[in-house]
């Protein structure tokens, strides 16, 4: 699995990803649309690759140790 981050100050990838079925859908089924809604977000790489290495598809679940 391959994640970019863009910060939320760019409005072209907002009306992008808004205008993109598919997208939203995959961002709600992961639970990760109201995060994706939250203004002035700012990435933190560490916790995202950590989060994307205890994510548990099989249990829908974070399973941190």
């Amino acid at each position: 699995m391959t994640i970019t981050w863009r910060e939320r100050e760019h409005t072209t990838i907002d009306n992008e990803v808004t205008n993109d079925q598919n997208v939203l859908d995959a961002l709600r089924g992961y639970g990760l649309l109201k995060f994706f809604k939250i203004p002035n977000m700012k990435a933190n790489m560490l916790l995202l690759e950590l989060l994307i290495h205890y994510w548990s598809e099989e249990d829908d679940a974070f399973m941190i140790d």
